[in-house]
């Protein structure tokens, strides 16, 4: 009997990271996708850019606090089962649209809109289900997780690279829609994860701000939102506006450049994570979170005033291997601390702290780019992404947080 319920769990968790892997390898295309479309295909302005890329994140914003209760409220299975039918249907669309060579700068707004209202669904339901549907311990858990969206988000821009000298740019939704439909036959995988029961702890808050009350008053909670709420202004922006102006511009580069610029910064946070999955377990979590975004912004710093590409990607590299200490540590952070029964609801308040600000700071880069210049404003983001770890460690415990002992 154990064995047979130890063969269920691996088949679950399989299908879950099938699903987390189709998931992100169509984030990694939709990250080369949009800016391709719109910087290099429709040769849009800085402006435009930014606000296709806030077109993402704004309804995310809006509505992760409410998507994030229902997830505490509904079988974790039938919501990524509905997520991945629904993700389907836009990059089919923006195919047809780029195939019939009809495809306008509003079609991009539509389609990015779109994924990201499906995103707020999709990011608290299967980040509440993981402590759930694994028996490991919860940073291995997180690891194995993180480690596989990193390696599918590296395959997505390997795809994307691969496809530039051989195809259109309607290879990048086309194989989008693809991707996302094996995550509909993951999901289908999975069995049923109805709500957690009373014997879990306390009802989930009836309001949306419980949430955020129950974050504002953990000394661990706090801390890990605060300092990703910080990632989000300051690095969102240069990396999803300026990193590819500056290789279109700059650099002369279009859809396989801009793949290698990805394709660089994501391996170094997968060699990061690898580590972190293969070794004894970090203990100070507090300290690597604060020296991971501190020393990840002295890369951008670096990265965007080369005038090399090689070195740009080197450095894009370890801007990568800089910021997977962050987002593991701190998405195992919330996972342990967050209360069982609202596990959901304080996870889509991570996401949102992660890209709530993101929208304000892809906009102030797109609109300071043609001012203070395509160099310079990524450089101001890095420095300003220093002073905000240096006074998070001041004004908070975060250097306090450390691995808990029965976490082995």
């Amino acid at each position: 009997m154990r064995d047979q319920d130890q063969s269920s769990s691996r088949s679950a968790f399989t299908a879950y990271l099938t699903g987390v892997a189709s998931w992100f390898c169509g984030m990694g295309l939709q990250f080369v996708m949009i800016p391709t479309l719109v910087a290099v295909y429709l040769r849009a302005s800085p402006q435009e850019l930014a606000l296709a890329q806030v077109a993402i994140f704004v309804p995310q914003l809006l509505l992760l606090l409410f998507t994030g209760r229902m997830a505490d409220r509904v079988d974790a299975r039938k919501m990524l089962v509905a997520v991945h039918a629904f993700a389907v249907l836009p990059p089919i669309m923006i195919f047809w649209l780029v195939w019939s060579d009809h495809l306008s700068y509003w079609n991009i707004l539509v389609f990015a809109f779109s994924m990201g209202a499906i995103s707020a669904f999709s990011a608290p339901t299967r980040d509440a289900l993981l402590p759930r549907i694994s028996s490991k311990d919860i940073q291995h858990a997180v690891t194995a997780a993180m480690l596989t969206q990193f390696a599918a988000q590296l395959f997505g821009f390997t795809l994307a690279a691969m496809a530039a000298p051989l195809a259109g740019p309607w290879t990048l939704p086309a194989m989008h829609a693809l991707i996302l439909a094996v995550g509909l036959i993951a999901a289908l995988r999975l069995p049923s994860y109805p709500p957690l029961s009373e014997e879990h702890g306390p009802e989930p808050g009836k309001r949306w701000i419980d949430g955020l009350i129950t974050a504002y008053r953990s000394p661990l909670l706090f801390p890990a939102l605060l300092i990703n709420l910080a990632v989000g202004i300051f690095f969102f922006g240069p990396f999803m506006v300026s990193i590819p102006l500056i290789v279109r511009d700059l650099f002369g580069g279009g859809q396989f450049e801009i793949s290698l610029i990805n394709l660089c910064f994501w391996g170094g946070t997968i060699l990061t994570t690898v580590t972190l999955m293969f070794r004894r377990p970090l203990e100070a979590w507090g300290r690597w979170m604060v020296a991971g975004t501190s020393a990840g912004a002295a890369s951008l710093f670096v990265m965007t005033q080369s005038t090399d590409f090689n070195l740009t990607c080197l450095f894009a590299f370890i801007w990568g291997m800089c910021g997977g200490f962050n987002m593991t540590l701190s998405r195992t952070v919330v996972q342990v601390a967050s209360p069982p029964r609202m596990r959901a609801q304080i996870l889509a308040l991570y996401n949102m702290c992660f890209i709530g600000l993101a929208p304000f700071g892809a906009f102030v880069v797109g609109m300071l780019s043609p001012i203070i210049g395509l160099r310079e404003t990524p450089a101001l983001a890095a420095l300003l992404m220093i002073m905000a770890s240096i006074g998070i460690a001041i004004a908070t415990p975060i250097l306090t947080i450390r691995r808990p002992q029965t976490d082995s």
